[in-house]
């Protein structure tokens, strides 16, 4: 990145030691929330009075993706006992949850890596833009599948929800205080959220300019925001793991019905995370990006699956690789790995294809005739 942050003078075994820190409800001094907490409730009051979007492009997130029963059908959750993987080379121990930081974390991809992460025991703060009720709602379903009362409570205490909107560029410092007041110093950044070629709509509805702005704003200027704001926080504690999301469209192959900016926004995203691997090669935090191929998302029934009669989706999904969508429980199973495992640490700088063979075969959906055209907005 372009900028880096001084040492802290921290030794690697603080992360370690370090407890969650209660949030504080204003600045001590009795007057109210802080201007961080002010700004965020004023946007969020803002967001909120907009249309909800959700979906665009082929398998990122607005500010989440929900999951839908699909062919794979669901797995079993790991123990609690996986909590105990390190992220990064250096950055904390065995026998820690960690504390990771994940964008539009309310609904698909992002809803099933909050459920992969909370499920295994480790504190999740997850944004949202739009979305406040869908995080409301996988909060309570997550403490509801807690065995009693105390345990629920434990559940509730490990997640954090906040709003948070990526083309903010003055939110980002707010978003990580937040974060880090509610739940400790962030272990592992993942970074989900974007607009897509259909959503971008409810975000900028002021014409095809400014929703090209805001795909590249919200999609590739976002990300490179938050993970300047935290690598060198990682780096002087010791370690951490960051996880970019970019698309198989765009990060890895053409997809030519979509949006220009949205495709665009993919690449940069693909590119940031191998610049930032490249600055960091001798750092203890290790730098991933999956690009996901076509998910069973909000975001893909909007953008591409919409249009199409019963029988024409059948025919349509029959050509894609394996004959079905990728299931966002898989995804969030690879973001996971990634996160929590040291073997993943020999992938720093790779973008993962994580398309079932789309990366390679594009055309199994772009020359498929029953394809939607004119996905340009």
């Amino acid at each position: 990145m372009t900028t880096r942050g001084p040492a802290t003078g921290r030794d690697p075994g603080a992360l370690a030691r370090r407890r969650p820190r209660a949030p504080p409800a204003d600045d001590g001094d009795g007057a109210g929330p802080t201007p961080s907490a002010k700004r965020l409730r004023a946007a969020e009051a803002e967001a909120e009075a907009e249309p909800a979007g959700s979906g665009g492009g082929l398998a990122r997130s607005e500010s989440s993706r929900s999951v839908l029963t699909g062919p794979c059908g669901p797995r079993p959750e790991p123990a609690a006992a996986a909590a105990s993987s390190p992220a990064g080379g250096g950055g904390g121990g065995a026998g820690r949850p960690l504390h990771v930081l994940l964008t539009g974390g309310s609904d698909g991809i992002g809803a099933a890596a909050v459920r992969r992460f909370a499920r295994a025991g480790h504190r999740v703060s997850f944004t949202y833009r739009s979305g406040r009720d869908r995080a409301a709602a996988l909060v309570a379903a997550l403490a509801g599948e807690a065995p009693d009362a105390a345990a629920a409570a434990a559940v509730r205490g490990r997640l954090n929800p906040l709003f948070f909107d990526q083309g903010d560029a003055g939110a980002v410092e707010a978003l990580v205080a937040a974060a880090e007041a509610a739940l400790g110093d962030v272990d592992v950044l993942v970074l989900n959220a974007a607009l897509g070629s259909a959503t971008v709509a409810a975000y900028a509805p002021a014409g095809k300019r400014r929703q090209d702005e805001a795909l590249l704003r919200v999609n590739a200027l976002g990300p490179l925001w938050l993970a300047e704001a935290l690598a060198p926080r990682m780096e002087a504690r010791g370690g951490g793991r960051i996880v970019f999301v970019s698309s198989v469209g765009g990060g890895t192959a053409a997809f030519h019905q979509y949006s220009k900016a949205d495709l665009m926004s993919n690449a940069a995203v693909s590119y940031l995370a191998k610049h930032l691997a490249a600055e960091l090669v001798h750092s203890p935090v290790d730098v991933f990006c999956v690009a996901p191929g076509a998910t069973q998302t909000p975001m893909f029934e909007q953008s591409t699956l919409a249009p199409l009669a019963p029988g024409e989706r059948a025919r349509f999904l029959g050509a894609f690789p394996k004959r079905r969508l990728i299931q966002p429980g898989e995804v969030a199973d690879l973001m996971y790995w990634l996160g929590t495992d040291p073997a993943a640490q020999v992938l720093h700088g790779a973008t993962l294809d994580a398309s079932m063979g789309l990366g390679v075969r594009p055309g199994l959906q772009t020359e498929n005739p029953l394809q939607p055209g004119g996905r340009e907005h």
